[in-house]
């Protein structure tokens, strides 16, 4: 799990396995070829709570 991460940076991750799951949930995309977790912060954290159905519309 994790092994092939999409990702030009994926050597620089250290822990590949919870990044493989928030691509497979959506909460993380692959936009630009480079994991960027400071940068992706706030779209991944919206992503994670429409996941969760706790979104107001």
């Amino acid at each position: 799990m994790g092994e092939n991460l999409p990702f030009d940076d994926a050597d620089a991750i250290s822990n590949k396995g919870v990044v493989d799951i928030a691509i497979q949930l959506g909460i993380v995309g692959n936009e630009e070829n480079e994991f960027s977790p400071k940068a992706k912060a706030a779209t991944s954290i919206m992503k994670l709570v429409e996941l969760q159905g706790n979104i107001d519309q």
